[in-house]
Order: C-alpha cells, then structure tokens, then sequence
C-alpha cells in the first residue's frame, strides 16, 4: 500500500523552512510520505529535509516599487505556477501545507487549482504578504500567537492557535540546564539573525566586543552567522581585537550551538 502524500510549500529561508522541518518529521511518524517544494535557496536544505522529495520551482519576491521590477517578478512567478502545476499533478498529494514566503505562492495556487485540500501555517505575530494573500483562499490557517495581526472577520472561523513546530534536535534540548562559565573559563558567545544572517550584527559585534578590557577579550569564543559578503571583514575585525571567532553563512547544528553558548545574542529572521 501506498504512503499517503503531503506536499509542505515553503520560502527558501530556515524561517519558513524549519517550521516545515518540523511538521514533516511529526507526519512521517504517523505514516505520510512529505514532499517538499521551494526555490533554489530552499534546495539548500534538502539534504537535512526528511522528504521524500524535494522539488524546486522558480520563485521571487516584490521589492521596491519598480514597475519593470514587478513585472518580473510577476512573470516568475507565473512561470512558477505552470511548473507546481505539473509537479503537483504528478505527485498528487492528498493535502498541501503552505508555510509562507513568495516562493510558496506558485505551489499553493497550483495546488488549490487542482482541487488540492490546502492550509497555511504563519510563523509571525504578523500574517506575512504570501500567506495574507492565500489566508481567503485556504481550508485552514495554523497560527503561532493569538490576535495574529491582518486575521480578522470571517479569516478568524478558519484559524488554529498551534504554536510553532521545533525541530526534533531543538526539542532534545528542552529542559536541560545552563552550564554557566567559571571565572577564567571560556565564554561561549552565539550571534545569529535568522537563517540568512544579521548585517546589523556583521556591523555592531566586533565593535562592541573591540571595546571589552583584553582579559575578556582573550576569554571569548564568538560563534556567528554572516551574509558571505560580510565574512571576511568580520573575521577581520575580531582578529585585529585578538577574539577567537568562528563564522559561517549556516550552521547546521544549530541547536547543539545554543546549548553549548553560555549567551545568545539574536534576532528573528
């Protein structure tokens, strides 16, 4: 017998991505094959992604208020839409599950034009631009925070307080206890800033840590996650104030990186 199909939709950032992680590691427990579809940044996670599956669609995103701009994206995305058509005909998922971001538009609009039943999980305290627009279209919408901003009126009869899926590795976690520094000890500093990483931080943590007396500096390990373009100035920067720094575009192992810093300093991505 065939394993029942669920499609998960999802932008190509761990903001999206991980909440689909999450879910898909909980249905494949309870029997369904997860199929993932997403852009090419989406791709990126495939190899940790538990799908069966992971299909990529071309995707973009509004920026700006360029005319020419827009009617490119327009264009990409439409041509997004003929391609989920056919995967999804192809697949033929029994249900798809959106979770936001632009590259979720062309799967989910396919999808429903197929007659596929679909919902859409909302990560924010603020329903995002992707799922704002698909929310009227859906069977169900799944929601982090109560009093979700722009789910009103007759959006309100469909809508499910869930929280946010974790991951499995972050779930390991819970419940274990701070192991605080000793005095002369090294201190283990993780900065990160949602899956693409934080120029603000790029910017502001080597100056802000420049400024410590040496004996803290010397006692510091900063693990921290940078766009590309800002590595190399930022392994500078902790080099000439003598901080031991590691530095990536990802991590992978994410939650064994909490749990063995002693302070995070984050923001949402």
């Amino acid at each position: 017998m065939m394993e029942a199909s669920i499609m998960v939709a999802a932008g190509g950032t761990g903001g999206h991505l991980f909440p689909a992680l999450a879910l898909s590691e909980a249905l494949i427990r309870r029997g369904f094959a997860i199929d993932l579809i997403t852009d090419t940044r989406g791709g990126f996670f495939g190899a940790d992604f538990p799908a069966r599956n992971v299909y990529k669609v071309p995707a973009a995103t509004f920026k700006g208020k360029s005319p020419l701009e827009a009617t490119r994206t327009m264009a990409t995305l439409s041509n997004g839409f003929q391609v989920a058509y056919k995967t999804i005909g192809d697949v033929q998922p029994k249900a798809i599950i959106g979770f936001g971001g632009y590259p979720s538009l062309p799967p989910m609009l396919a999808a429903m034009a197929r007659g596929v039943p679909s919902l859409i999980h909302e990560q924010n305290a603020v329903m995002g631009r992707a799922n704002r627009f698909l929310a009227p279209m859906v069977k169900a919408i799944a929601c982090s925070f109560d009093n979700t901003k722009y789910l009103d009126g007759k959006l309100l009869t469909k809508s499910h307080l869930t929280g946010t899926p974790l991951r499995g590795a972050v779930l390991k976690m819970k419940g274990q206890p701070y192991r605080p520094p000793s005095s002369s000890s090294q201190i283990n500093l993780l900065v990160f800033g949602g899956s693409q990483g934080a120029q603000f931080f790029s910017d502001v943590m080597p100056e802000a840590i420049g400024l410590l007396p040496s004996h803290m500096r010397e006692r510091i390990m900063v693990t921290q996650q940078c766009r590309a373009e800002d590595i190399d100035r930022v392994f500078d920067k902790y080099e000439a104030a003598s901080v031991a720094a590691e530095l990536s575009t990802f991590f992978d192992d994410m939650a064994d990186k909490m749990f063995n810093s002693h302070l995070v300093i984050s923001r949402a991505g």
